[in-house]
């Protein structure tokens, strides 16, 4: 596993609104977009919309409100870079560009030569540094205001740097359409059922075989599978995506026999998280007994205990949290994204 360290400032630059020359096409179902860079590199755009051609060849990516842009991957890039352009003019196909203004990432590493001065990984490159440094995996930048990107990237050190175009837009093309009919009168809400803790039986644990990648980095955790579902310790995942915009709090009340959890607050670490406990093999899962609260409203997810710890489904967490969860079944990976949305399995 790869030791990187957290890039503290989140700062983005503040970009100019653009004035639009044409009205974007009526918007279809949203999604995200993944550009291929190659067989195991590519960049994913969130709130993707459409995509068309500009300047005769060039990709345009058309986007709604605010979009991450992830470079993911399990090989290193050889260059990385977004650049807004305020002052860009779209018209019948042609994009007229004009100043670019470098856009920040929310995190950024670089992968340097290894000697006996820098270690191989860094948020930044210190003062001076004249080596030999590329582009990690896991990078990601956020595109906040209404306008014209342009998204460049080389999928080592050596290849060609291309790019391609994103427009960030916050509203659809109305023009067309019919007049929206008076809606009808909603009935009053029903009280809601109250949400049950799912009744779970004592299971045989088997240990993940899966490779896990946290935005972009492969991280190792001790996880079970149990009936085709994984289980990690609720620590271990805070700890995985603490530094994040999905980060989370974990604490615990033992006179109550309950765990609490706090949205957007850092974790504070208890010592242990993602250690390996030296155990092996399959091991016997007994349903957990211990309470869950989010933000002091009670939270009813299954939980395993397992040799003292409580392991909760990965994607009951992801869920709570709104964190992406991915499934490669040809590199037998489980891909962790604080960058995107959870999207619930087909």
């Amino acid at each position: 596993m790869r030791g990187r360290m957290k890039k503290t400032s989140l700062t983005l630059l503040v970009f100019a609104l653009m004035s639009m020359f044409a009205l974007v096409p009526a918007f279809a179902e949203e999604g995200s977009k993944a550009v291929s860079v190659s067989d195991d590199q590519e960049i994913n755009i969130s709130n993707f919309v459409k995509q068309e051609k500009v300047n005769g060849d060039a990709d345009l990516y058309i986007v709604k409100a605010e979009a991450p842009i992830f470079f993911d991957g399990y090989k290193d890039y050889g260059h990385q870079g977004v650049t807004s352009y305020p002052q860009a003019q779209y018209k019948d196909g042609t994009l007229e560009l004009g100043e670019g203004e470098a856009v920040e990432f929310v995190e950024k590493y670089y992968v340097v030569k290894q000697n006996d001065d820098f270690p191989g990984y860094m948020t930044e490159l210190p003062e001076g540094f004249d080596g030999e440094y590329f582009m990690a995996a896991g990078n990601f930048a956020v595109l906040d205001k209404d306008g014209f990107y342009e998204v460049s990237y080389a999928s080592g050190p050596a290849a060609e740097i291309k790019s391609f175009f994103v427009q960030v837009t916050g509203a659809a093309d109305v023009s067309n359409m019919e007049p929206a009919e008076e809606p009808a009168e909603e009935p009053a809400e029903q009280p809601a059922e109250p949400v049950k803790k799912p009744e779970l039986k004592p299971a045989t644990a088997v240990p993940t075989a899966s490779k896990v990648v946290v935005n972009g980095k492969e991280v190792a955790f001790e996880a079970y599978n149990i009936d085709g579902n994984n289980y990690f310790k609720l620590r271990d995942l805070a700890k995985a995506v603490n530094g994040s915009e999905k980060q989370f709090e974990v604490g615990w009340d033992e006179a109550n026999n309950a765990i609490s959890l706090t949205s957007e607050a850092a974790y504070t670490s208890v010592g242990g998280e993602l250690e390996a406990s030296g155990v092996t093999g399959e091991q016997q899962a007994a349903p957990s007994s211990s309470k869950l609260v989010l933000d002091d409203e009670a939270l009813e997810l299954g939980a395993y205990n397992i040799n003292g710890n409580n392991y909760f489904k990965l994607r009951d967490i992801a869920q709570v949290f709104n964190i992406g969860v991915t499934w490669d079944g040809t590199l037998n990976t489980v891909g962790i994204n604080t960058a995107i949305e959870y999207v619930a399995e087909e």
